[in-house]
């Protein structure tokens, strides 16, 4: 892909299927010139996340591993990531998302906002995340109608 397209944007995401075990393979991806490597590794494992940030070029976002802004301080402060997704469903709401933004503000974190299987409804808060300065990457929002077949801003039908 990279050969085909040596310009374009690319990031991967492994949802936590590797260990520290695959750090070799995890570090070859730095030949890649990617945008991030998002979660690599479990959920709950901010330590090996830190050992293989301080080993790679690109830079880790932690996506499942962020629940809230003390998870998202401890990230920042243990190095595990240099970059934060925030998804408002997983971190229960908006208020909890204007702390870890401004946490991420206050500390030149970037973030990202990602997007599960939310409503036309939620998908306008991702993107009002996805207007803030921190935010720097396009957010991961699916059309109205790409998971249901109608959704509370569905338009009335005729």
């Amino acid at each position: 892909m990279r050969a085909a397209f040596p310009g374009i944007r690319l990031q991967v995401d492994a949802n936590g299927a590797y260990t520290l075990a695959n750090k070799e393979t995890l570090k070859t991806l730095d030949g890649f010139d990617l945008e991030l490597i998002e979660q690599p590794f479990a959920a709950h494992d901010l330590w090996d996340h830190s050992r293989l940030q301080k080993e790679l070029k690109t830079p880790l976002c932690l996506d499942e591993s962020i629940l809230d802004e003390v998870t998202t301080r401890q990230a920042f402060e243990m190095g595990s990531c240099r970059i934060v997704n925030i998804k408002v469903g997983r971190v229960g709401g908006m208020v909890e998302v204007r702390r870890i933004h401004d946490f991420c503000q206050d500390h030149g974190m970037p973030v990202w906002c990602g997007g599960m299987l939310e409503s036309g409804i939620g998908r306008a808060h991702n993107l009002h995340i996805a207007r803030c300065r921190t935010s720097r990457f396009p957010p991961t929002c699916r059309p109205a109608g790409a998971t249901t077949r109608k959704t509370l801003s569905s338009p009335p039908s005729s």
